[in-house]
């Protein structure tokens, strides 16, 4: 048993040496490869740095914040709805109870908040048609 894991050790180091390839120093390369690869990192640079320019830019930050906008009021509005549906609930659920349609308001507004709650957290659908 000692044998396999080792054995496994010394293969899987053999395999994450053959993996990575050895990395060249700066100091190791010939004058003309240094150039080149302080040419090539530069321009990486370069290009990394107007990308990074290009999504700060103002356009892209003002169509990103319009899209949380609608995403926000497209909530706003689904929960509306969803407060809307779920007092109609509350009223059948009240009358169901025995109470009279005209039952205090306090009651069904509380009850309008377990309800909205619970669709906020995703489990209301499952209380909502039971009710």
């Amino acid at each position: 048993m000692v044998l396999a894991r080792s054995t496994n050790l010394q293969m899987d180091s053999n395999l994450t040496n053959l993996r990575r390839p050895r990395q060249e120093s700066l100091h190791d390369m010939p004058p003309a490869r240094q150039e080149t690869w302080l040419q090539e990192t530069a321009e990486v640079q370069a290009a990394v740095s107007a990308r990074a320019t290009k999504c700060l830019e103002e356009p892209c930050l003002r169509a990103q914040a319009h899209r949380v906008e609608l995403n926000e009021r497209s909530n706003k509005y689904f929960y509306r709805c969803m407060r809307a549906k779920t007092l109609a609930k509350c009223v059948k659920l009240l009358a169901a109870n025995g109470e009279p349609a005209s039952a205090p308001e306090a009651i069904k507004e509380r009850l309008c908040e377990f309800y909205t709650e619970l669709f906020a957290q995703g489990k209301a659908s499952r209380a909502v048609q039971n009710a």
